[in-house]
């Protein structure tokens, strides 16, 4: 190793089976003295939440699996230099996730499940157990006009922490949910525009921190609109509600 190098290596392993195992043992060999080598490893199954939110987006679960591993080896096969062995690499990993038919990868869980309810559906607009949240990549439009008694969920603004690069931590998410009246019991109806984009995104955050009963709205925003509902600018006054999160 030249003098004055810094370097570093790291290691990254992917489980896909119960029975599978990783050891990583960074070794290198120095023979100088002004040098600087760092590593790192990481090591972990197929994640149950990043499944969970491309479902949410309309993956199957064996489509959410794929992408996850086929996306895990992407800066590895993008530096096959014979031609046709990334399309051969990509095909035998397609074929392998074909076989399993959507079994989960590694430990056997189960992934909640979020419902549709229809557009405009009079029973979500008028039962004390139900909550309709609005959330828009437009942040203006739940001003304009929204679905009777919705509730808006700022992405940009209230899920997303506003100093790092993260969501809400779990008190904060609380304190938040609380604050606009939805309880842990409440069923809470998602939608909003870009074919609900934001809407899932919200929807995804309640269920990292537990929240049981989520569901989307079909169709959206759009759709409510193009089937010619009422909308309304007044804005619902719920009690403020002690909400519990479940998950850090």
């Amino acid at each position: 190793m030249a003098q004055q190098t810094s370097a570093y290596q790291s290691t990254h392993s992917l489980l896909l089976s119960d029975k599978a195992r990783a050891d990583a043992l960074p070794i290198l060999e120095i023979e100088a003295d002004d040098v600087r080598c760092k590593h790192g490893s990481t090591t972990g199954m197929v994640d149950d939440e990043q499944i969970f939110y491309l479902m949410s987006r309309g993956l199957s679960r064996q489509e959410a699996q794929r992408m996850i591993v086929q996306g895990f080896f992407e800066t590895v096969i993008t530096e096959f230099p014979v031609e046709g062995v990334q399309e051969k690499f990509v095909w035998r990993l397609k074929a392998a996730s074909e076989a399993r038919g959507g079994r989960a990868y590694g430990r056997s869980t189960s992934i909640p499940k979020c419902s549709s309810v229809p557009t405009g559906s009079q029973s979500t607009r008028t039962t004390p157990t139900v909550r309709i949240v609005e959330s828009d990549e437009d942040v203006l439009l739940y001003e304009v006009g929204h679905v009777p008694g919705a509730i808006k969920v700022d992405w940009h603004s209230e899920l997303q922490h506003q100093v790092v690069r993260d969501y809400i931590d779990k008190e904060a998410f609380a304190k938040l949910v609380g604050s606009k009246g939805i309880g842990n019991n409440h069923t809470i109806v998602f939608y909003g525009d870009r074919n609900n984009w934001w809407a899932c995104y919200a929807l995804w955050v309640f269920k990292m921190y537990g929240h049981q009963d989520c569901r989307i709205m079909n169709g959206g925003r759009q759709k409510w609109i193009d089937e010619g509902r009422t909308l309304t600018q007044e804005r619902p006054n719920y009690p403020a509600v002690t909400y519990a999160g479940q998950r850090s």
